[in-house]
């Protein structure tokens, strides 16, 4: 919202509808106002430091048979 009004700012200054030509340059200005605070955002973007990966991973759960979970629902095993 805030990026809308500074365009909208430089956009309309005192006298942006006279001519066709200002409304012209009025928009030009607009544009290249734009592209900078999109430049800006990209530079803050980069410069912030992304936490860095944990240094301990958990070792994996050993995964048992699953038989013992399906025979507790009532389910078997088919043979293969």
């Amino acid at each position: 919202m805030f990026g809308v009004a500074i365009l909208a700012s430089v956009f309309t200054r005192p006298g942006a509808y006279t001519s066709a030509s200002t409304f012209t340059a009025g928009f030009s200005q607009a544009l290249w106002a734009g592209a900078a605070l999109t430049a800006a955002g990209i530079l803050v973007t980069l410069s912030v430091k992304r936490p860095g990966a944990p240094t301990a991973q958990p070792e994996p759960a050993e995964v048992s048979s699953p038989a013992p979970a399906m025979s507790a629902v009532g389910l078997r095993r088919l043979p293969l």
